[in-house]
């Protein structure tokens, strides 16, 4: 009896088990995982600072975030018997981590300590970086032979030895640590860093993961759009799932929806754009803020405004658009103001020299603006203008470089017609497919293929600016009569989540010519491969939503997202008055 109860519980337990779902190799892309860790060669460049520029870009698969060892040659390894020489033993001089990735090359910093390090020595991606795997299902050693076969330049630690010091629970294995995680559970792979920074995940841990990496880089394999939101969304924003609560007909606003919430004081002037970053390299980050007579430099201590410096603009000159960059590979980016005098476009770039901000470049006939690129980043771009001011734009977008004092127009930035350089931003949708987000004229915000064709288009106003240029409807016609009204579009980018974010500014467009906004917020978004569908949005407030970024501006470690608002537009014996709006973000 005690041995037929033996083998019905035996039985129980197999069957039980055999039920049990299990991670097959199938449910990971291991192609996908090669290609994300695959070694890449190139050089150091030069010191910038305490990182490194390195000859590797975007286009070479380097992304935000990725490992790359300093490599010098070893010993060389003959065959025995024929004496050909099969390669050579290399040597990790150092490892640096990307941190940021341009066009033509990146920035890497130095990690454990790494001395010795001078241009032109090679470097590799992921070659001989120390790589754990942590088997959390008890049957994922064949696939870890896979793995390390399918990556043999990682330095892998065996199967065994991983999962001998393998946490019940993966952790951090502490700073100054360098290496790959390699997570193996029910859910696929996931890989992070020693410090647990998710880098990719595959099979149904690339669905449910959030995505982003300490960085804030989104980590490969999972399109931006692909992923849920998260939790990154302001402090007191408005859940697009949210619903209001009436007590006896009453509805009361909670405090809560305005918690977390910063006001700069009042500033004088009509405000235009801002920009973020650390300017003057002191290790913290500034907010630049453009004004309709100057640009203000300033920042947030202990919750506190203060201002830095000011440079005050030409007088008569019409200040349309801020963006900042580093062209110069110094790590301090320029900021690059769009200006128009009269009918033609009068663009200058403030930078930090000599111990002050000052114009070190003027009279650009390029209208400027920073374009998100898919696994790169920021990228300043530019289009020229008319010099007979009929027309608003000229030819294609470009590139933009920097050589001196001098900017040279580089490769062209293709645009879907008949969007501008404005109002506009690529990105890549869950299927792997690019496309674009955009604004119209009169304020649509469409969802487009790169051929210009779109897939949808909003029943409602988006965007909305108050930037504009007063052109000649001919040469001849000077007067106000003869005279239009170009509009600049609002800046669309997304977010450290991948949302679509765009200004909705409400209020009044008569006809071409005239607007007048009340009251603004910002929308988050999503693509869903039909439609677009709202995550959130900020409270609404009064006002006029300029312009917006997000950046660490309180020096916190944590991002904030940063809304430029003009509160008045002012008058003939007023003064218009602009401020910040920082909201924390969860």
């Amino acid at each position: 009896m005690h041995m037929i109860r033996g083998l019905l519980l035996f039985g129980l337990v197999s069957f039980l088990m055999l039920s049990l779902p299990s991670v097959t190799l199938a449910e990971v892309d291991l192609e996908r995982v090669q290609d994300d860790f695959k070694s890449v060669a190139g050089y150091l460049v030069m010191p910038v600072g305490q990182e490194f520029l390195v000859d590797l870009d975007a286009a070479s698969g380097v992304r935000t975030g990725d490992l790359l060892s300093v490599v010098v040659p070893g010993e060389k390894v003959f065959h025995p018997v024929t004496k050909e020489v099969l390669g050579t033993l290399d040597e990790v001089k150092g490892f640096l981590q990307v941190t940021r990735v341009k066009s033509g090359y990146s920035y890497a910093k130095v990690l454990g300590g790494a001395s010795g390090l001078k241009p032109a020595d090679a470097v590799k991606r992921f070659d001989q970086v120390p790589a754990l795997f942590w088997d959390y299902t008890g049957q994922g050693e064949p696939f870890y032979n896979e793995l390390a076969s399918a990556l043999p330049h990682l330095d892998w630690l065996s199967y065994a030895e991983s999962n001998r010091s393998r946490p019940e629970s993966p952790q951090s294995l502490g700073t100054g640590k360098i290496g790959l995680l390699f997570i193996y559970d029910k859910l696929g792979l996931t890989v992070k860093s020693t410090e647990m920074s998710p880098l990719a995940s595959y099979g149904q841990a690339a669905t449910v993961s959030a995505g982003i990496a300490a960085s804030g880089i989104p980590t490969s394999g999972v399109s931006p759009q692909a992923r849920p939101a998260g939790t990154f969304m302001p402090t007191g924003a408005v859940s697009s799932t949210q619903t209001s609560q009436a007590v006896g007909g009453i509805i009361r606003t909670s405090d809560q929806a305005f918690a977390g919430i910063w006001h700069s004081p009042n500033l004088a002037g009509a405000v235009v754009g801002v920009e973020t970053g650390d300017f003057d390299g002191d290790g913290q980050v500034e907010m630049a803020i453009l004004l309709d007579d100057r640009l203000v430099i300033s920042r947030i201590a202990d919750g506190s405004y203060s201002q830095v410096a000011k440079v005050t603009l030409p007088k008569g000159d019409n200040p349309l658009h801020l963006d900042g960059a580093d062209l110069t590979g110094d790590g301090l980016p320029e900021l690059y103001i769009t200006m128009a005098r009269d009918l033609l476009i009068t663009s200058q770039v403030v930078e930090f020299q000599g111990g002050r901000y000052r114009v070190t470049i003027e009279d650009v006939p390029w209208y400027f603006n920073s374009v998100q690129m898919p696994e790169e980043g920021p990228v300043l771009i530019a289009q020229k203008s008319d010099f007979s001011g009929q027309k608003d734009y000229v030819g294609t977008p470009f590139r933009v470089a920097r050589q001196g004092v001098k900017l040279l127009q580089e490769a062209p930035v293709a645009v879907p017609k008949p969007f501008i350089q404005y109002g506009q931003m690529p990105f890549v949708d869950a299927s792997g497919v690019r496309r674009f987000a955009a604004l119209t004229e009169t304020d649509e915000l469409v969802i487009a293929m790169p051929d210009g064709r779109r897939l949808w288009e909003s029943n409602k106003k988006y965007g909305g600016s108050a930037a504009s240029i007063q052109r000649p409807i001919n040469i001849n016609a000077r007067d106000a009569e003869g005279q239009r009204t170009q509009w600049l579009r609002s800046r669309v980018m997304l977010s450290p989540n991948g949302e679509i974010l765009v200004p909705v500014n409400e209020g009044s467009r008569l006809f071409s010519q005239w607007r007048k906004f009340e009251a603004s917020h910002l929308a988050a978004l999503t693509w869903n491969g039909q439609l677009m569908q709202e995550r959130w949005r900020t409270v609404e407030q009064n006002g006029y939503l300029a312009d917006f970024r997000i950046a660490d501006v309180d020096n916190d470690g944590a991002d904030e997202l940063v809304t430029a608002v003009g509160y008045n537009e002012g008058g003939l014996l007023t003064t218009a008055k602009s401020g910040l709006v920082v909201y924390e973000m969860q």
